[in-house]
């Protein structure tokens, strides 16, 4: 790495999206500035539709100790952000797309539960979090509900690809474990921020936003249903 930044042209990501691939230097190093929001909105349509190569190459490079053992059963994910996400003082700035905030638990248990009642069955659910059991408990007494027990990030991000459902925080953590497999999500009002497929095709909106699972589509429900029921040899579609 040191003799990469070291040796090779630097080339600032802003003005490598707007470079023509036959003008891009060989070896060229792409730098990206982090900034205090909005990243993904900038950087994110790149490798819209680029999720099997980006998937592959993130295996490659994590070490085998932090690759997640496949789960062997479908289940839902439920990815509950706390960590420096604060507390919004007024859950209506939620609906108005505020960032880097929590959302409430109620509403993931709520719409665990809801979506269940839809789907007819009490799928398996697992909890992605860095909230303490204290914090998450209610949705832990629910059936069928376990906790990711994973230390590192990148395996419970891992992890959640493989799910067949997602239950969405407003994160860009939930966004990447969606996006990695291809996993419908279910959004609060106003939290959804970026599609992470993009201007898709699919006549069923893969992320929609609910405030609870009557507002769900029959057909996303559908679709939800049959990745939730099918075969675990079975691709996806």
């Amino acid at each position: 790495r040191i003799a990469l930044l070291g040796t090779r042209q630097k080339i600032a990501a802003d003005v490598a999206v707007d470079m023509p691939q036959t003008e891009m230097p060989d070896g060229a190093v792409i730098l990206f500035t982090n900034v205090n929001s909005g990243n993904e909105a900038r950087y994110f349509h790149q490798v819209i539709g680029q999720q099997d190569i980006v998937r592959t190459a993130l295996l490659a490079m994590t070490r085998p100790r932090y690759r997640p053992a496949a789960i062997p059963y479908r289940h839902i994910a439920i990815h509950v952000r706390g960590g420096d996400f604060g507390m919004p003082a007024d859950v209506g700035k939620l609906t108005q797309g505020a960032t880097n905030q929590r959302l409430p638990v109620s509403w993931f248990g709520e719409m665990l539960a809801g979506f269940r009642s839809r789907l007819g069955h009490d799928a398996p659910a697992i909890i992605y979090s860095d909230c303490s059991d204290e914090e998450i408990a209610p949705l832990l007494a629910m059936p069928n509900v376990a906790r990711s027990r994973h230390r590192e990030s990148v395996t419970d991000m891992l992890a959640m690809s493989g799910a067949d459902v997602q239950i969405s925080s407003g994160s860009g953590f939930s966004r990447w474990g969606a996006y990695l497999g291809s996993v419908p999500r279910i959004c609060f009002p106003g939290q959804r921020h970026i599609r992470i497929f993009g201007d898709q095709t699919n006549p069923v909106d893969l992320e929609p936003e609910a405030m609870d699972a009557t507002e769900l589509s029959d057909d996303f429900v559908s679709l939800c249903n049959n990745r939730l029921i099918a075969p675990m040899n079975q691709q996806d579609n």
